[in-house]
């Protein structure tokens, strides 16, 4: 009995660290946010692009977000927290381009979370001190990002855009 009890106790324990693990590294990969917020009465278009990283560190996963566009530039490093089906990210430094927004270690930026709409599953994003640019994308618990790459192996080093 005392046997069988080990035995159980052993298989839960790997069972759970197994699903920590597929967990977090299944918010591995590259997101996407486009802000499209037409244009200034002098004809200039309001437009940023907001590029979002997530990467396994040893045991942990980071995150690099990067939001380049009008009047914006923003390079911020984050440390990551997962619970459950919600994804935390909290600033840790920022980048070299960064210009906008001051943020504080440990400040915690958004959340995103994946949830099954109509039978796909999506990613809503909750904002906290990392805002959107334009207005009428700061709604919380809507989808916003979207992954553009599911690998495991993104690099955290910025990308040079044309």
């Amino acid at each position: 009995m005392k046997k069988s009890a080990q035995i159980l106790f052993t298989l839960f324990l790997f069972f759970s660290v197994s699903i920590l693990v597929t967990a977090q590294t299944n918010w591995v990969g590259e997101y996407s946010f486009d802000e499209d917020g037409g244009e200034t009465v002098g004809g200039t278009k309001i437009f940023v692009a907001h590029t979002l990283k997530i990467k396994k560190t040893g045991k942990n996963l980071t995150a690099h977000l990067y939001s380049q566009g009008y009047q914006t530039s923003k390079d911020i490093y984050a440390d990551v927290k997962t619970d459950g089906n919600k994804l935390m990210l909290f600033y840790r430094d920022k980048g070299k381009d960064h210009y906008l927004g001051d943020y504080k270690k440990g400040d915690h930026l958004l959340t995103l979370e994946k949830k099954l709409i109509d039978g796909k599953t999506q990613i809503l994003t909750y904002w906290e001190k990392f805002k959107p640019i334009v207005p009428a994308n700061e709604k919380s618990g809507e989808v916003y990002f979207k992954m553009v790459k599911d690998n495991k192996t993104v690099s955290l080093k910025k990308e040079v855009r044309l």
